[in-house]
C-alpha cells in the first residue's frame, strides 16, 4: 500500500521520487538497524527502482542513491526482513549498481582474493550413509573419506555481469544464448560444460597475468592464492564433485552447508522464490569455509565424469575421472531454486551430458592444482 500511495503521489515526476526515497531512506545504515529504519530503507529501494530513471542519476541525487544502495547489502546480510524480501533487496541492488564487484578485474568481487576462498589441505567424509542420513540416494554410497590438496573456490557461482564480460572482451558467441538474460549479480544460467570451460580458461589467463603483482604486494592471507597462480601450481577451472563436496560440508559432514536441518531462510530452495536470486542473499547459509549458494539458486557444473563410488585415490584415476575432453557425461552439485530439500543436501548428486543447458544450471570457479602447469 505504501509504495501504491508513492507511485501515485510521485506519477510523472521523478523529482518527488527522489524525495520520497529520501525521507524513507534519510539516514546512512548505524551499526545497529531497527526494523522501521530497515523497510524504510527497503521501500526505498523499490520506489528508485520503479519510478526513478537509474540509467541518468542526476549528480545531485548520487548520494542519496548511495546511501539506499548500502542499505540494500545491509539489508541482504541481515536478518530483519524475510528471504523473499531479502532477494527483493538483492534485485533492487542490480538496478541501484552492486557494489560489491570490481570492473578493473572482470566484475570479480572485491577483496584480497577476489573473494575465492581457501579449502584447506586433508580428508573429509565424502558420500553418505543411510544410518546417518534417510534421504541419501543410492548413488550416494558409500561414504568414505578423501584426502584433497589445498584449492580455492569462488564464494558465489559466476554472476551474469561476469559471464557478460567474458563474451564481450573474448568474442565467444557459442554460449550466449539466455545466459545473459538475467539481472547482473544473479548467477548465470543456460551454461553449457564446454562454455563453463570456455570462461575458466579465460579467466585464468587473466588471473595468471596479475598474479605476479599481486604477490609483491600481498602479505598474510591470499598470499599462497596468489603465488600459486604467478608460479604455475594452480589453475583456473571447474571443480571436482569432490572438491565441490568438501567445499559445501567441511570437515563436519553435515547434511546442508549450515547444519543438518532444512531452513528455507538459509537458500533458495523448494520454489519458495520462484527463480535464480542475487548473489548474497542467503549468508546464513553459507558453508563451514565461507562459501555461499551451494544449496539451490543454480546446479553447478563440475569437472567430474558420471561414476559410481568411492571417488578414485590415485592421481592417475583421478585424472581419469576428471578428463576434460571427455564426451560423457558431467556430475552437477547443488540443487537448483526449483529443488525439493533432498535435492538441496551437500551429497545430492545429479548429471548431465555436456552439451545440457537449462534455465536452472549454472557454475562456479575453482583454483587447484588440477590445473596446474606442472
Amino acid at each position: 500500500m505504501v509504495l501504491l500511495a508513492a507511485g501515485k503521489s510521485v506519477q510523472g515526476s521523478a523529482a518527488s521520487a527522489w524525495q520520497l526515497a529520501d525521507a524513507l531512506c534519510p539516514d546512512p545504515p548505524g551499526k545497529k538497524i531497527s526494523t522501521e529504519n530497515a523497510w524504510g530503507a527497503h521501500l526505498a529501494a523499490q520506489l528508485l527502482v520503479e519510478s526513478a530513471d537509474l540509467d541518468e542519476v542526476q549528480k545531485w541525487h548520487v548520494s542519496k542513491r548511495d546511501r539506499i544502495r548500502d542499505w540494500q547489502l545491509r539489508l541482504m546480510a541481515g536478518a530483519q526482513l524475510p528471504a523473499k524480501e531479502r532477494v527483493l533487496a538483492g534485485n533492487n541492488l542490480a538496478r541501484l549498481e552492486d557494489p560489491r564487484f570490481d570492473p578493473r578485474y572482470w566484475h570479480l568481487p572485491k577483496g584480497r582474493t577476489l573473494a575465492f576462498v581457501e579449502v584447506p589441505e586433508g580428508a573429509f567424509w565424502m558420500g553418505s550413509d543411510k544410518a546417518l542420513d534417510k534421504d541419501a540416494y543410492d548413488d550416494e554410497l558409500p561414504r568414505h573419506e578423501v584426502h584433497l590438496p589445498r584449492f580455492y573456490v569462488g564464494r558465489w557461482p559466476v554472476t551474469v555481469a561476469q559471464y557478460r564480460v567474458f563474451i564481450d572482451q573474448s568474442g565467444y558467441r557459442d554460449g550466449v544464448a539466455g545466459a545473459l538474460a538475467g539481472l547482473a549479480n544473479h548467477p548465470v544460467a543456460w551454461v553449457r560444460f564446454r562454455d563453463a570451460l570456455a570462461y575458466c580458461r579465460w579467466l585464468g589467463e587473466r588471473l595468471a597475468g596479475i598474479a605476479t603483482g599481486r604477490v609483491a604486494k600481498s602479505r598474510g592471507p591470499g598470499q599462497g592464492f596468489w603465488s600459486g597462480l604467478a608460479d604455475g601450481t594452480l589453475g583456473v577451472g571447474l571443480p571436482s564433485e569432490a572438491e565441490w563436496e568438501k567445499a559445501a560440508r567441511g570437515q563436519q559432514g553435515h547434511r546442508y552447508p549450515w547444519g543438518d536441518e532444512t531452513d528455507t531462510e538459509k537458500a533458495n530452495y523448494d520454489m519458495h522464490i520462484g527463480g535464480t536470486s542475487s548473489v548474497g542473499c542467503f549468508p546464513g547459509g553459507a558453508s563451514p569455509c565461507g562459501c555461499e549458494e551451494m544449496a539451490g539458486n543454480v546446479l553447478e557444473w563440475t569437472r567430474s565424469l558420471w561414476a559410481d563410488y568411492p571417488y578414485p585415490e590415485s592421481p592417475e584415476a583421478r585424472a581419469e575421472r576428471e578428463d576434460l575432453s571427455s564426451s560423457e557425461g558431467r556430475v552437477l552439485r547443488g540443487g537448483a531454486f526449483g529443488g525439493n530439500p533432498r535435492l538441496a543436501r551437500c551429497a545430492y548428486r545429479n548429471d548431465a551430458g555436456p552439451g545440457g543447458r537449462c534455465g536452472n544450471l549454472g557454475f562456479r570457479v575453482v583454483v587447484s592444482p588440477f590445473f596446474s602447469e606442472r
